[in-house]
């Protein structure tokens, strides 16, 4: 039997399967990942560590499969990027993750001067969210001279660069557009964005179909040669691996952020806080998606966790959300700023309606719930924008085993919820390079659980409402703060 891995590499963890052709997870295995956080708002990972631990989790999992590896797909986290030395391979500062603020300032500053010219060119925002802010401060950091030495990219291209011993820079259609250099209706890297970040197209890596042959892995790696056949971001395989790949399909997946997605067969013009960007591209062809983006979902139930200590372990978690809420206590996930549609990302979070009477239960749930209310807040926004109502909404990440939780979302939206059986991006890029397509990807993947709307449509309305309430309440308190 033939077999492909897949890897994700994600903010927190590394994850690897290997999948059959019959699309059965025949192995898998995870490393930890380490952050830093040298100064207030930055995040900071070691390129190096990746490399070793995805290389590690990839063995482990091949000793644990008695199938021939015949492909290897890469999923990762989209943003996160750092330069190189294209000589040595030695990074020359550590990767600068997606989650990072250290260039707010400078963002909102060129946002002022040129921001609707970068999001009519680019389809998304003019935030530090996306790499070209991160890339240019690196260079200006690193005062590097002579920048035919240096490359750049995000942890997939780093990867590839290193399993295939420097043979291979080269990037997606769907990552390429996480750096703001992109044009997405066009082909290659935007001259104009370009020239805006004084970025050299000589550091960047070529743009190939997200199902491309991105080279073989160094035998010295694996013991003999793998093709790479899949490059993806983790949300576009997020989408393959629930079978997400038709327009006017919906998902939100539950991670460290919240990041929706409603596919497209074509780019639609952004509004109202949305973005718009290539999901994927196969065979010469593309999907874009609308993404909604929420900075703060599982990063603020670790932070309720590992620096507040309100529980333990994820397992109270579920008996927290039983029941009706009748504390009024609400939570706004602003710890790394707000994304979607606000775009601020100097905002911080807050919590509303604390009482004598409040309970760290109350806290913690309030936390549970801001996350399902800021899901129904976007995909109102994309619904009304596209003028494509939602069926149902495919969820996806580990916030999904809490069943309280996505009853809560189904509520709040008035749609089933679905949860696929198997629910992880490495599974994902691993049916990509197996070239599966959505008719036997949803027959090898079918739901798991599926939640029904039991909601109160007025309580639904006024819970939303109650909440969008606190978010603007936060936003204004913050503005004069920083006024």
């Amino acid at each position: 039997m033939k077999a492909a891995i897949g890897l994700d590499i994600g903010t927190t963890a590394i994850k690897c399967m290997a999948v059959g052709e019959d699309g059965r997870v025949l192995a898998s295995s995870r490393r930890d990942l380490t952050r830093s956080f040298p100064h207030p708002g930055w995040t900071e990972q070691d390129p190096v560590e990746i490399l070793d631990l995805s290389v590690s989790a990839i063995r482990d999992a091949m000793a644990s499969c008695e199938a021939h590896i015949s492909s290897l797909g890469i999923a990762h986290q989209g943003e996160t990027c750092l330069v190189w030395n294209r000589t040595t391979g030695r990074p020359l500062y550590p990767a600068i993750t997606w989650q990072d603020r250290r260039e707010a300032r400078k963002a909102d500053e060129l946002s002022m001067r040129k921001g609707e010219e970068i999001e009519r060119r680019t389809g998304i925002k003019c935030d530090s969210y996306y790499s070209a802010f991160k890339i240019r401060w690196m260079l200006d950091t690193l005062e590097i001279q002579d920048e035919s030495e240096v490359l750049a990219g995000t942890l997939n291209t780093w990867l590839v660069w290193n399993l295939t011993k420097g043979k291979v820079f080269a990037t997606d259609e769907g990552s390429s557009c996480c750096t703001l250099l992109r044009n997405p209706r066009e082909t290659g890297w935007s001259g104009e964005m370009l020239e805006i970040f004084s970025i050299n197209e000589e550091i960047l890596p070529s743009i190939l179909d997200s199902d491309s042959f991105f080279g073989f892995s160094d035998p010295s790696f694996f013991g003999y040669e793998i093709p790479i056949l899949a490059s993806l971001i983790d949300s576009a395989a997020a989408m393959v691996a629930s079978g997400v790949l038709s327009p006017g399909d919906f998902i939100s997946t539950y991670g460290t952020g919240n990041f929706i997605h409603l596919v497209t067969d074509g780019f639609v013009e952004p509004a109202d806080g949305l973005t718009s960007s290539i999901a994927f591209s196969r065979g010469g062809i593309r999907r874009y998606q609308l993404n909604g983006i929420c900075y703060s979902a599982g990063s603020a139930i670790n932070w309720l966790r590992d620096s507040l200590g309100l529980f333990c372990n994820d397992d109270e978690l579920t008996g927290i959300m039983e029941g009706e809420n009748r504390s009024g206590v609400f939570f706004v996930p602003a710890l790394d700023g707000i994304a979607t549609p606000y775009w601020r990302g100097d905002a911080r979070g807050s919590f509303f309606g604390l009482a004598e009477g409040t309970e760290k239960k109350d806290l913690v749930r309030a936390v549970l719930e801001s996350s399902a209310l800021q899901v129904a807040h976007t995909v109102s926004i994309m619904e009304r924008m596209s003028g494509i109502s939602p069926k149902v909404l495919t969820v996806m990440g580990g916030m999904t085993r809490n069943d309280a939780l996505m009853r809560y979302q189904a509520g709040l939206l008035g749609i089933d919820v679905v949860v696929p059986k198997e629910s992880e991006p490495a599974f994902g890029s691993a049916l990509f390079a197996l070239g599966k397509e959505k008719d036997e990807i949803q027959e090898i993947n079918g739901p798991d659980r599926i939640f029904h709307p039991s909601m109160d449509g007025r309580q639904a309305l006024e819970l939303k409402e109650r909440w969008l309430k606190a978010v603007e309440s936060t936003l204004l308190w913050h503005g004069h703060m920083i006024g």
